[in-house]
C-alpha cells in the first residue's frame, strides 16, 4: 500500500535481533514492480527489497561507510506471484536466495548497527512501502543452509509450538528468534493490529504492530464449479494445524497436483509431473500437507556457454506427490530426469519422465554445424528435437516443448505442465542461448525458441 506496514521496536533495550550471523526470509507477492519496495528491513543493517522490478539484498552498516555495506542484485521480480526471498550471513559470507535457489553472494563481516527498529513492508515507517502481500517472516541467529531454506519454504516452524530452548532436544529451527506467520485475522479483516512472534516462549515485546490497517488475505483461492467448491493453492500452505484443514462434512476430494517446472538450460525445462485423482479420501478436521513445488532455476550463461537448468520442486497434497520437472540440459548435456525430463543439448539423449506423470524431453541434434537444443517433455507428450533450416550459415529453431495435459477440475478446460522450448543456439560459445522453463499453465504447447527464459512455473 502507500502507508501500511508492520514494526517491532528493536532499538535500545529491546534489541533481540542478531548483529552477526543471521537469516531473514519471507514470502512476498508484489502487485507492482515499480519503485523501491521493502519486504523486510532494519535501517542501516539489512534489507530485502524490490528495486524497480529487480530483487535486491543488502546487509552491513550503511551509516558507517560504503565499504561496510554489501548489495546483491537478484533476478527480476514477478508481479502477482508468490516468491520466497531470503538473506543469510555466516561470518563474512553473505548469500541471497530466491525460491530456495542461490542468486548471489557477497562478503561483509561488520557488526550490524542496532539504532533502528525492524520493519515489514516499509523503510523506517515513512517510505518505500511494499505494494502487495507479505507472509511467513522468519529471523534466525544463524545462517541457514540452502536445504534448510528450501525446507522453510514449505513447512511451519517447529519452534512455534515446541519450546526449543528448554526442550533439551535439537530441532531444525533451534536458532529461530522471530516468526511472524500472519495467521491472526480472518481473510478480509484487519485483525487486531498485532502479529504475534510465534516462537515458543518469546516475549510479548517482540510482537509486530501493524499500522495503517493492512488486510489479511488467505493464501488459498476459493471458487465454484457448479455444486463443487474449487480450492487452489498458489504456494505451500503453512499453518500450525499442519496445512489445509479439511472442512466439516467432507470425506473425499478430487485433486490435481502439478510439480514445479524445470528451469531452462540449453534445452527446455521439463514440465512438472501431473497427478490427478478422483474421490481421494480425507477426514474432516484433519490438516492436509500442501506443498507447491517451485520452478527450477535457469541455467547460468553469463560467462560462457549455457549450463543445465535446475530441477523443479515436488508438489504434495496429503500422500499424493507430483515430481518436479527436470532441468534442461546444457551444451552437450542430456536433459535432467523429473516429472517430465528436460530437453537435451547437442549430441545428447534426454532422460525419461516419471512413470504416469510426464514425458521425456527431446534428444539433442548431432548434425555438424547445427546446434539447436530440444524442448522439454510435457505432461501430454514428448519434447521435440531442435531444427535448422540450414546449417551454414546456421538458422536454428529450438525444439518445441511437449504438450500439457488438460483438466476440467476448475470447471473449464485448462492445460497444465507444458514443456519448455529449447534454445535456438546451443553451442560451446558464450553466445549460446537458454531454453524456456517448463510447467506453463493454460498452454497446450510449451514455448519454442526460448532464448531468454528464467524459471519453470509451479502450478
Amino acid at each position: 500500500g502507500t502507508s501500511q506496514y508492520g514494526q517491532v521496536t528493536t532499538a535500545g533495550a529491546n534489541n533481540f535481533l542478531p548483529t552477526g550471523d543471521i537469516t531473514v526470509s519471507a514470502w512476498a507477492y508484489p502487485t507492482s514492480t515499480a519503485g523501491y519496495r521493502r519486504v523486510v528491513n532494519r535501517a542501516d543493517a539489512f534489507s530485502i527489497l524490490n528495486v524497480d522490478g529487480t530483487w535486491q539484498f543488502e546487509i552491513g552498516d550503511y551509516d558507517e561507510s560504503e565499504s561496510n555495506w554489501s548489495t546483491i542484485t537478484g533476478p527480476p521480480v514477478l508481479a502477482n506471484s508468490w516468491t520466497h526471498v531470503a538473506l543469510t550471513r555466516s561470518a563474512s559470507t553473505v548469500t541471497a536466495y530466491v525460491n530456495g535457489q542461490v542468486v548471489g553472494t557477497a562478503s561483509q563481516s561488520v557488526v550490524m548497527p542496532t539504532a533502528f527498529d525492524f520493519d515489514v513492508g516499509s523503510l523506517n515507517r515513512d517510505t518505500h512501502f511494499f505494494q502487495g502481500r507479505i507472509d511467513d517472516v522468519r529471523i534466525y541467529s544463524d545462517a541457514r543452509t540452502q536445504s534448510e531454506i528450501e525446507a522453510d519454504m514449505h513447512t511451519y516452524a517447529t519452534c512455534a509450538y515446541v519450546n526449543c530452548a528448554s526442550s533439551g532436544n535439537t530441532y531444525n529451527d533451534d536458532n529461530l528468534v522471530a516468526y511472524y506467520d500472519f495467521n491472526e485475522g480472518p481473510a478480509g479483516t484487519n485483525g487486531t493490529g498485532t502479529a504475534y512472534n510465534r516462537v515458543s516462549g518469546a516475549s510479548s515485546t517482540t510482537n509486530l504492530r501493524s499500522v495503517g490497517s493492512p488486510t489479511y488475505t488467505d493464501v488459498k483461492q476459493v471458487s465454484s464449479n457448479g455444486n463443487n467448491t474449487v480450492v487452489t493453492f498458489p504456494r505451500s500452505y503453512l499453518t500450525a494445524a499442519g496445512g489445509w484443514r479439511v472442512p466439516e462434512g467432507v470425506s473425499s476430494v478430487d485433486t490435481l497436483v502439478v510439480g514445479g517446472g524445470g528451469g531452462g538450460g540449453g534445452g527446455g525445462g521439463g514440465a512438472g509431473g501431473v497427478q490427478e485423482s478422483l474421490a481421494y479420501g480425507v477426514t474432516a478436521g484433519d490438516g492436509m500437507t500442501v506443498t507447491v513445488g517451485s520452478g527450477g532455476s535457469a541455467g547460468p550463461n553469463s560467462s560462457g556457454p549455457v549450463q543445465a537448468g535446475g530441477d523443479g520442486g515436488d508438489s504434495v497434497f496429503g500422500t499424493i506427490i507430483a515430481d518436479g520437472g527436470g532441468g534442461g540440459g546444457g551444451v552437450a548435456e542430456g536433459g535432467r530426469p523429473g516429472g517430465s525430463s528436460g530437453g537435451s543439448g547437442q549430441d545428447t539423449t534426454a532422460a525419461s519422465g516419471a512413470a504416469s506423470q510426464g514425458n521425456r524431453g527431446g534428444d539433442g541434434r548431432s548434425t555438424a554445424g547445427c546446434t539447436p537444443a530440444s524442448g522439454g517433455g510435457g505432461a501430454g507428450s514428448v519434447g521435440l528435437q531442435g531444427q535448422a533450416t540450414q546449417c551454414s550459415p546456421q538458422i536454428p529453431y529450438g525444439g518445441d516443448g511437449g504438450t500439457g495435459q488438460s483438466s476440467t477440475i476448475t470447471g473449464a478446460t485448462i492445460y497444465y505442465a507444458g514443456g519448455g522450448g529449447g534454445g535456438p543456439n546451443n553451442n560451446s560459445s558464450a553466445t549460446s542461448e537458454r531454453g524456456w522453463g517448463g510447467g506453463s499453465q493454460n498452454n497446450l504447447y510449451g514455448a519454442g525458441d526460448g532464448a531468454n527464459a528464467d524459471r519453470g512455473v509451479g502450478t
